[in-house]
């Protein structure tokens, strides 16, 4: 069970740092495009 809930918010925490890398590369994107 332990095991179980452990992996389980691992695999959470890698979701939102995925998210999150997502997030901040659209938002340099914007940036430079408003540069541009």
């Amino acid at each position: 069970m332990a095991k179980c809930l452990a992996a389980a918010l691992l695999l959470l925490v890698v979701l939102a740092y995925c998210d999150g890398r997502e997030l901040n590369q659209k938002d340099q994107a914007l940036a430079t495009a408003r540069g541009a």
